[in-house]
């Protein structure tokens, strides 16, 4: 016989938004009679942000409004490409390529959503089947979650200063969220 079960705070609508604008510069330059250089540089922005929004009530939660979140991620990037030609021969048959080049992916609204309050949650709570119906009733339901683990419903799994914190260093913060999983906001 079951003891638990999971509730949601559906329906949940949430909208995460990213500029992202690019402009790439690229030269070639002969050297000398057997060497050219293609030479570049990408440099992108990208600024995130969340819209201010409502949760609305569901039978789990009350309704809450929350403001807009700016600058999830705000970032400016450089990315240097570098390619060369060696004619090898001096006759223009056969030549060594060689080129060294740095790229940034998108991260789509990615950071955006990680520090959105309005998402998607589950709790599980503790469930006592007191009618034998094999279908939970609110009245069944024990009102806290039944883990620790499981969470409160409508509840960020990071606080938004600290989100905000690591969208500055994007290689610190890929490392923690994976390091603490089960890290929640206070």
């Amino acid at each position: 016989m079951p003891d638990s079960v999971n509730t949601y705070n559906t329906p949940v609508v949430t909208q995460n938004y990213l500029l992202d604008q690019t402009v790439y510069i690229q030269d070639k330059w002969r050297a000398t009679h057997r060497l050219t250089m293609n030479l570049g540089v990408r440099m992108q922005r990208s600024n995130g942000w969340v819209p201010a929004g409502c949760q609305p009530q569901t039978i789990f939660i009350g309704a809450r409004c929350f403001d807009k979140v700016e600058n999830v991620p705000n970032w400016f990037d450089l990315a240097p490409r570098v390619g060369l030609v060696y004619d090898i021969f001096g006759d223009g048959q056969t030549a060594l390529k060689l080129s060294a080049n740095r790229y940034y992916l998108t991260n789509g609204v990615g950071w955006a959503a990680l520090v959105n309050p309005i998402r998607v949650t589950s709790d599980t709570r503790t469930w006592t089947d007191r009618n034998g119906d094999g279908i939970p009733q609110l009245d069944e339901l024990v009102g806290a979650p039944a883990s620790p683990r499981s969470g409160r419903l409508g509840e960020l799994h990071v606080s938004r200063n600290e989100a905000q914190h690591r969208i500055k260093e994007p290689g610190r913060a890929a490392r923690e969220l994976h390091s603490h999983p089960g890290h929640r906001a206070q």
